[in-house]
């Protein structure tokens, strides 16, 4: 196909350092995310490029959550223990009813 650019992996992998994402490294190399896509699923360096990043991210994440429960703000305990402490029966659970507590009247229309 013409017109379409091929990177070497290095390139891919410096590219996925300074872009952290597939759509981020596709703007450093100026090329459609996909193209990361699909070089992470052909090479296992790429992929494993992406998904050190990745887990970069939920370490990110996981250390601000942390000082939002060291300020013991209740949003951040209630995620954390509806998150991580399911099996200790932080579960939250979804009842869903009619009116007054009876029946759902479930009802099927057909489009002819």
């Amino acid at each position: 196909m013409a017109g379409k650019k091929k990177f070497k992996i290095d390139e891919v992998i410096e590219a996925i350092e300074k872009g952290h994402t597939p759509k981020g490294a596709s703007e450093v190399l100026d090329c459609h995310p996909d193209t990361i896509r699909n070089y992470a699923e052909t090479n296992e360096r790429v992929k494993r490029a992406l998904l050190s990043e990745r887990k970069d991210l939920v370490d990110m994440a996981k250390g601000g959550l942390r000082k939002h429960l060291q300020r013991n703000e209740a949003w951040a305990i209630a995620f954390t223990l509806k998150t991580l402490a399911k099996d200790e029966g932080f579960t939250e659970r979804q009842e869903v009813t009619g009116k007054d507590g009876g029946d759902v009247i479930i009802r099927v229309v057909y489009d002819e």
